[in-house]
């Protein structure tokens, strides 16, 4: 798969499927990695690479260095995560001319959990990207010239907060192109959602991606902090591991079902493994080969 490719096959892979990266502090974890998505062949299904930022305020690898890494050994395109409430104008500025001299063409920006002194909001940090298209940036008052360079851009979005379409048509008016929910576990939200979004009018079609756990155990109910109000509404904490395992193999059916109802968006699937291992790896990977 050739890179560069994220934006096309988002809109032209019949399911298109993203992953997110496990956090990576070595050689060891990265190269394991690797060798588990070549071993399971995950390049068959997964067409983009999320590198986090700032995880749950884990330390973790810088995502242009990560997303350069993965881009080189798997050559799919990845898509480091932007946290505006961690960047100011210069820190921005400067990550953003990084990525464009490793040839990372997408950004996933969020609003950010944690906010320091002085740093951007999530509007701010999506202008300032985007006057990467004209070759000059604003920064402190000074023009910059810099490459010229069209990043895609992709968001949050939350289908069961108040007022979420207003948000997402916000942040379409910001230069969003696609966006990515959180954790889902059931998709009657987002189906009101993309509902009401159907009957306004866009300029462009947007692609959203669903975000599920393809796999569950004690172990990841615990990092996704046990009493997880999600987990428990569903009560996917009550399912056997094969239990859930047909659970998430008919809520991506829905997904698929729902992405044929509308005509201004395109419906895919994020995986967060939460966990990365061997058997996580081989699971993926069956579910996937079960569920398209």
């Amino acid at each position: 798969m050739e890179m560069g490719n994220f934006r096309r096959l988002l809109y032209t892979r019949k399911v298109p499927i993203t992953l997110e990266a496990p956090i990576i502090r070595d050689k060891e974890s990265f190269n394991n990695f690797i060798r588990l998505f070549r071993e399971y062949e995950l390049d068959r299904f997964v067409i983009g690479i999320n590198i986090l930022n700032n995880p749950l305020g884990n330390l973790s690898s810088d995502p242009l260095i990560l997303g350069s890494m993965i881009q080189n050994e798997l050559h799919i395109d990845s898509i480091p995560h932007i946290s505006a409430s961690l960047e100011n104008e210069f820190t921005l500025a400067r990550w953003v001319l990084g990525a464009s001299l490793l040839d990372i063409n997408n950004f996933l920006v969020l609003s950010g959990d944690v906010r320091f002194r002085d740093t951007l909001s999530l509007e701010e940090a999506l202008k300032l990207i985007k006057m990467f298209r004209e070759g000059v940036v604003e920064v402190g008052g000074r023009r910059y010239s810099v490459p010229k360079k069209e990043f895609f851009l992709g968001a949050a979005l939350i289908p069961e907060r108040d007022n979420e379409l207003d948000r997402l048509l916000r942040k379409v008016g910001w230069g969003v192109e696609f966006f990515q929910t959180q954790i889902t576990f059931d998709i009657a939200k987002l189906a009101v959602l993309l509902n009401e979004l159907s009957k306004r009018q866009l300029k462009k079609k947007l692609s959203i991606l669903v975000s599920i756990v393809p796999y569950l155990n004690d172990r990841i109910i615990r990092l996704l902090g046990g009493g997880n109000f999600k987990l428990e509404m569903f009560g996917a904490d009550k399912l056997s591991e094969e239990d859930y395992s047909g659970w998430i193999k008919n809520l991506i059916g829905e997904i698929i079902e729902l992405r044929k109802n509308y005509n201004t968006v395109n419906l895919g699937i994020h995986l967060i493994p939460i966990l990365w291992s061997k058997d996580i790896s081989y699971k993926i990977s069956k579910l996937l080969e079960n569920s398209l």
